[in-house]
């Protein structure tokens, strides 16, 4: 297979079976998050990065407009399959409840990342109408804000308005799916790729790195996703003693189990291909979108 893209979650290499069609998204077993050590992979979670995003796409099915076209073989349960596309380069994110970061912003400032917000809303509270930011992603589970110039820069004002407007869609249907299966999603990631100008949700929707949400109600329920994980990584309760490496992997393994394992309501030990560490390509390479 010819390597077109490395990244820090993924490579994508050309389709060997229909290059001229389609891509295949391989999931490494990389982490980063602030604290975490750059050597330090978490084994098998290329794998589950790969099966709960698959459980995503196929949910949605054919009622949205992803590139989802499968899995593949290739290397067995780290590979999706997906309609050749050109990136876009800003992601949407969706909050819906004001949680976490969220609501310690509202109560400091009245503000949302940067959208002010009614007076008098709670903590946890769902939001009437939920809040669309463009960011820059730079690794999986951090992003940049934009502001209007940088935005303008990257994206029109049409292909931007289609993103949020399919964001709120996705988000919408996504938060409902969660909550029959127990899980409140207070906040996810979106990310978009073109294809003959069609808008296509490509990626790895739903990951942990990219959302927040909690098993259960969100004031007493146990989080997990990309707050739960940086609390594990640098041991913010002071009067715990600091996890090893070895257990601070292991619960970023299992609440990716837990995740999938609740969205599936099957067992991780069935999904395809065998446990394994495979860290990826290390040298950076860039040539895809180039047709």
């Amino acid at each position: 297979m010819e390597l077109l893209e490395t990244g820090y979650a993924r490579e994508i290499y050309e389709d060997p079976d229909d290059p001229d069609e389609s891509v295949l998204l391989v999931a490494n077993d990389r982490f980063e998050l602030p604290g975490w050590p750059s050597n330090a992979p978490v084994a098998d979670l290329g794998r589950l990065r790969t099966a709960i995003s698959a459980l995503v796409y196929r949910h949605l099915g054919d009622r949205f407009a992803t590139g989802f076209l499968g899995t593949s073989s290739a290397i067995p349960g780290r590979t999706l399959k997906l309609k050749w596309f050109e990136a876009v380069p800003v992601s949407i994110e969706v909050i819906g409840y004001l949680s976490g970061v969220a609501w310690d912003s509202y109560r400091r400032t009245g503000e949302v990342a940067g959208m002010e917000l009614p007076p008098g809303l709670e903590r946890d509270q769902v939001l009437e109408t939920p809040i669309l930011i463009p960011v820059r992603s730079n690794v999986v589970g951090e992003a940049k804000l934009l502001k209007p110039r940088e935005l303008a820069s990257l994206v029109n004002t049409q292909t931007i308005q289609r993103m949020k407007l399919g964001s709120m869609l996705l988000y919408g249907d996504l938060k409902d799916w969660y909550l029959a299966r127990g899980l409140v999603l207070a906040s996810t990631r979106f990310d978009f790729g073109v294809t003959d100008e069609q808008l296509l949700l490509v990626g790895y929707p739903g990951i942990l790195e990219g959302s927040e949400l909690a098993i259960g109600e969100l004031a007493d329920g146990d989080w997990l996703g990309r707050r739960a994980l940086r609390e594990r990584v640098v041991n913010t309760v002071p009067t715990q003693k600091r996890a090893s490496l070895e257990e601070i992997t292991a619960q970023i393994h299992a609440a990716h189990v837990d995740l999938y394992e609740r969205l599936s309501e099957s067992e991780f030990s069935d999904w395809e291909g065998e446990p394994s560490l495979f860290e990826g390509q290390r040298t950076p390479r860039k040539i895809f979108g180039r047709r």
